[in-house]
């Protein structure tokens, strides 16, 4: 019984949680490039690839910008734990519908 117990809290520690955007989980630059092209992808094919933009605006310049957020809990091998990583993808659009820039980052916070 006690091995089935520590079996279930490794698995625990293991496991991460994931909260808002999925599709940016365990994502790099060059994923995220392979599938953004700078003025070739639509707001169709960014929609179909990452689903709903966690936020939508409008920068000062009459561009639309629609950006994704993603949270998880992850193990990290470090003495101090789990770290939260956070991850963004932002995207702007050019007034044809075109993605004119992305930018995409990692922000990761040891608790």
């Amino acid at each position: 019984m006690k091995k089935l117990f520590w079996a279930f809290v490794v698995l625990a520690l293991v496991t991460s949680c994931t909260y808002s955007n999925s599709n940016l989980v365990n994502k790099t630059y060059d994923d995220i490039s392979q599938k953004i092209i700078k003025g070739t992808s639509t707001k169709g094919s960014v929609l179909k690839e990452f689903g709903a933009p966690t936020t939508k605006a409008r920068t000062a310049s009459g561009y639309e910008q629609w950006a994704y957020y993603s949270e998880q809990k992850k193990m990290v091998l470090v003495p101090s734990g789990p770290a939260w990583v956070k991850t963004t993808l932002d995207v702007v659009f050019g007034k044809d519908g075109t993605v004119k820039a992305f930018s995409f980052g990692e922000i990761r916070s040891y608790q």
